[in-house]
């Protein structure tokens, strides 16, 4: 909320002050569009007329000087007219949390009537021009697009409705709420103005009504309503509203007031206003080529009541906001740009006023913003193709390959195309040209005989972030899981937590320098979660705590401790539980740190050389990529700079920043597997350029990289979808600013690689089904600046009352699965329709994440059948599931399908998302994890008991030592498989270490070696 200063405006202690929520007395030029003016306070948005709308005449400032009057209310400069051909006008209210309506809004939810227990008051002038049953009315709605009131049923306006408005013949003036009518006794008269007032009171359970038309008394008066009314449930506002009529001069508008009390929303001579400030901005240059720069002014603003100002820009470009009188910003984005200026008085009254900068290329152009949908593709006999033009600019054309024009079909439609390329062309007034290669490719799949290649179907998997509740454990270091955030406390605290984790100095490592260290006046310790319920240290295993340095500590929870001595701790884990360890002591100078968590096999194991866990290793050998989207925690990364990176020394890879780099490209070299990886979102330049001289330099030149900016940057759940937004530039919405960015990266990437760009292969992520975001992104780039489109293939439940069959608290694991396959086949249309019109561009589709998407209500509060879907994950029918979605991907003729996930646990609300519930889970995979076995199935692998079949490995011995567990010491740098043949040469040494199990599909131990099998573990042959 916001305090006032009116003490130092002693010009308004006399009588009531009035501060306009919202304010527009249309005080604007003659005969100008009402779309782009932006006249008083209390908006985010200039007018907007459907469809951007400029004729004239049509919706427009009146020709004439003058308000609309009535009886003493006061009234500044012109009104406006309208209206034309349907069309609606509409301007966005500013409901931001710090805005003018902050008491009526809740925190973050961007809405009037959010916050309950207020009233809001309203107030317009309208006149009906013309005798005629075209309706005139204003009011306000919930919609974020300002003019489409009929996109919500959260209304509140006044005015004449034709067909509801009509009784006994007589047009009477109107309360509309909602989708109900409430006509008064009230009638209209042809060109006379009538004043309206609405009561609203944002009441938790509903929205009542009481609405004035021509009250007797204005100011501080106490007039009784026409009518009272209200609503079966509470409304939202968000938009302010006005429709005046069907053909121009119909109707007019003056006067919309937003206040919070009725002799503000009705002000007559004996109230005291504060007017918001008048924003005025010069631009100099306003037009010119890229990169642009241009002086920018508010100097000629001013406030009525002669308060001083302050100035806040917004550039328009996405940059972020500058403050001061006047401004030199450079423009290097091309397109018609808008500058936004806000003026603020001292008493928090704002106006904001807009410009248009135009910047061009070195030909004098810009992008005209075109969009494309691809209908329909060709059959085998030819001619059936179908492009629609979405979005274009008055003049646009499309040609064959020959160079005909061809004739559009209603509007912006081309029929009977034949199988080939076509060029678009399109340009306007201002300068704005496209030209694009649209390409109608045969659809295949309805050619007599046709059948998809078998294995022409990759089969990728994403993997999971590193955290202690995560079941995958890629290492075999397993403090690199643990969460970041280590726990303070003291002994006299009796706590978990003393909250002074904040106050401990660490090394550039994150261990303490010291233990204990005093801080809020007590010697805290400290503690770290290194496994949440058993996930990263399962139980009935030994591990041991290695540490250098001199200290003291223990671990705690359901483990029994073997063994304590400096350096090092040995300790069973007995349950599923909370395990942790304590820092009691470490001494400064030579602090605790380097602290590795392993299993007792890999005690003297090389894990610097050889950091991952065989168990792991075997799970990801079918897969032919690897997403580290998690892996780089990309989802909220807070990483600007490349120093912002977690070190590969640092004691977890939990990090808010993800996994380095450096031990994905070793995972990837290791293994041989194709990298997909995702560019933070807010990474600077200098960022995106060393990460990619990262992987050029560092990863095997043998294997491809899928560069993808970020994560679902369309996913408001995520930070990076916000970020997006807020440094959108003004004439790009968020799908295309997305693009934009991902261009951006794009570039950088290609610049970084130059001659092995071929290595890079550029991915444009994609909303799955939500046809018209990404046909926006898909058009943003020029087709040679990108590679693949990517949607996801997930195959979720509704949850609805139109689900097939309704699940309830009785559902079955079949319900749950006809459920999904019911709702998989009602999606299947909208993401066909994406792969269409990533065709269109003559690119492949290659989906980043896919599967089961069954998840709890609201991200985590169960269903009543959530037991239903938990077994659902074990079941032979998802097995079929799997396979009917593979098997559809492949028909449409996608290439890579990325799963979601590895590993993680299968009964979680929050989504059942691994195949595998554990990394260690073993063979027959069709019933302990139907889901893994369904991708190993349609990966067109020639193994058995569901791994992938090899060539030889053969014994080397380049590794440290002769440990069988030693991946270097294998010809194919990872330890046999079950399904390979192994080979153990001629003099070699092989030792089987203790506890550590070994696999082959045939064994040739050949003269004169040796092979040791230790205790405790198992060499398997020909399993």
């Amino acid at each position: 909320m916001r305090t006032l200063l009116l003490l130092l405006l002693p010009f308004f202690i006399q009588g009531q002050t009035c501060l306009y929520l919202a304010y527009d007395g249309f005080d604007y030029g003659s005969n100008l569009p009402l779309n782009g003016l932006s006249g008083g306070g209390g908006w985010s948005q200039a007018w907007y007329v459907q469809n951007g709308d400029v004729v004239l005449p049509g919706y427009q400032s009146s020709t004439a000087a003058g308000s609309l009057m009535f009886g003493n209310l006061q009234t500044i400069g012109r009104h406006a007219t309208g209206g034309r051909v349907y069309l609606t006008a509409g301007r966005r209210l500013d409901t931001s949390d710090s805005g003018p309506f902050s008491d009526y809004v809740a925190t973050g939810q961007n809405g009037i009537g959010t916050q309950t227990g207020d009233t809001l008051w309203m107030s317009a002038l309208l006149r009906k021009d013309q005798n005629n049953n075209s309706s005139v009315y204003a009011g306000l709605h919930g919609s974020d697009l300002s003019w489409c009131d009929n996109c919500t049923a959260e209304k509140v306006e006044f005015g004449y409705f034709e067909g509801q408005s009509d009784v006994g013949g007589q047009r009477r003036w109107t309360l509309r709420i909602g989708n109900t009518y409430y006509p008064t006794s009230i009638p209209v008269t042809i060109g006379t103005e009538a004043f309206f007032v609405v009561e609203i009171r944002l009441l938790a359970g509903s929205t009542a009504v009481n609405l004035y038309v021509n009250p007797a008394q204005l100011g501080n008066g106490n007039p009784a309503p026409e009518m009272s009314q209200s609503s079966a449930t509470p409304f939202v506002f968000r938009s302010s509203v006005a429709y005046l009529g069907n053909s121009p001069g119909y109707g007019s508008v003056d006067e919309i007031r937003l206040a919070s009390s009725y002799a503000c929303a009705a002000p007559d001579n004996t109230i005291t206003v504060n007017l918001p400030p008048v924003a005025v901005i010069s631009a100099t240059p306003n037009d010119g080529m890229a990169p642009l720069g241009v002086n920018l002014s508010g100097t000629a603003s001013y406030d009525p009541e002669g308060s001083p100002l302050t100035y806040t820009w917004d550039f328009g470009d996405g940059s972020p906001a500058d403050t001061g009188a006047t401004k030199t910003h450079t423009y290097p984005a091309l397109g018609q740009l808008t500058v936004q200026l806000t003026v603020e008085d001292i008493t928090g009254l704002q106006h904001t006023t807009y410009q248009t900068i135009t910047v061009r290329d070195d030909n004098n152009t810009f992008p005209c913003l075109s969009s494309f949908s691809l209908v329909q593709t060709a059959n085998c006999s030819g001619g059936t193709g179908i492009i629609r033009i979405n979005d274009h600019p008055q003049n646009f054309t499309l040609r064959n390959s020959i160079g005909t024009v061809l004739p559009p079909v209603n509007g912006n439609e081309f029929h009977n195309l034949a199988p080939g390329i076509y060029t678009y062309t399109a340009s306007n007034a201002a300068g704005c040209t496209d030209t694009f290669a649209l390409h109608v490719p045969v659809d295949s799949t309805a050619c007599p005989g046709w059948q998809p290649d078998s294995c022409a179907l990759k089969i990728g998997t994403n993997l999971s972030g590193f955290a202690d509740w995560a079941t995958e454990r890629p290492l075999r270091n397993l403090m690199k899981h643990v969460r970041p955030d280590y726990i303070a406390f003291d002994d006299g605290c009796f706590c978990w937590s003393n909250g002074n984790a904040s106050g401990i100095v660490t090394d550039a490592n994150g261990y303490p320098t010291s233990v204990p260290q005093n801080f809020n006046g007590v010697d805290n310790k400290v503690r770290y979660v290194i496994s949440s319920e058993g996930a990263n240290l399962p139980q009935g295993q030994t591990y041991v705590l290695l540490y250098d340095g001199t200290g003291t500590l223990n671990v705690g929870g359901s483990v029994v401790e073997t063994g304590n001595v400096p350096g090092r701790i040995q300790f069973n884990v007995l349950a599923a539980d909370n395990l942790f360890f304590i820092i009691h002591t470490s001494q400064l100078g030579d602090h605790v740190r380097n602290i590795r968590i392993l299993r007792l096999a890999d005690e003297f194991s090389d894990i610097e050389a050889q950091p991952f866990y065989q168990g792991f290793l075997n799970k990801i050998a079918p897969f032919t990529t690897l997403r580290f989207m998690d892996w780089g925690a990309t989802n909220f990364n807070p990483a600007v700079q490349w120093s912002d990176r977690t070190p590969l020394t640092y004691f977890t890879y939990g990090t808010p920043q993800g996994v380095p780099y450096e031990m994905m490209v070793k995972l990837a070299n290791h293994t041989q597997k194709d990298v997909w990886i995702c560019v933070p979102h807010a990474a600077d330049s200098s960022y995106v350029a060393q990460m990619a001289t990262l992987f050029r330099d560092s990863l095997d030149a043998n294997l491809t990289i899928y560069l993808e900016y970020s994560n679902e940057v369309w996913n408001w759940f995520f930070s990076q979808a916000q970020y997006n937004d807020q440094t959108a530039p003004s004439n790009l919405n968020y799908g295309r600013a997305m693009a934009q960015k991902a261009g951006r990266t794009f570039k950088i990437w290609n610049d970084v690689f130059g001659e092995q760009s071929v290595r890079v292969k550029r991915v444009l992520g994609l909303q799955a089904g939500f046809n018209y975001l990404n046909e926006q992104i898909l058009s943003q780039l020029d087709p040679s600046e990108w590679d693949y489109g990517s949607p996801t293939s997930y195959i979720g439940l509704d949850h609805s009352a139109s689900g097939n069959p309704v699940l309830n608290a009785s559902s079955t694991l079949q319900d749950v699965i006809a459920n999904a396959r019911n709702g998989w086949a009602s999606f299947r249309p909208a993401l066909r329709q994406d792969y269409r019109n990533v065709r269109l561009f003559g690119k492949e589709i290659i989906n980043y994440e896919g599967g089961q998407h069954f998840v709890g209500n609201a991200l985590g509060i169960p269903y009543p059948y959530q037991q239903a879907m938990y077994d659902a994950q074990y079941s032979p029918e998802i097995y079929g599931l799997y396979d009917d979605m593979l098997d559809t991907l492949r028909y449409w003729g996608v290439e890579l399908f990325g799963n979601f996930i590895l590993a993680s646990p299968q009964e979680s609300v929050y989504g059942s998302w691994g195949v595998l519930n554990d990394i260690d889970i073993q063979p027959p995979f069709i019933t302990n994890a139907p889901k893994y076995q369904a991708l190993l199935d349609n990966g067109c692998l020639n193994g058995c008991d569901g791994y992938p079949a090899a060539p030889v490995n053969t014994w080397t011995g380049f590794g440290d030592g002769t440990h069988w567990s030693d991946a270097a010491n294998w010809s194919r740098g990872m330890v046999p498989l079950p399904c390979q043949e192994v080979l153990i040469p001629a003099g070699a040494e092989v030792l089987l270490p203790n506890g550590v199990d070994g696999f082959g599909k045939t064994l040739e131990v050949q003269q004169n070696a040796e092979l040791d099998v230790g205790t405790g573990g198992t060499l398997e042959i020909g399993n």
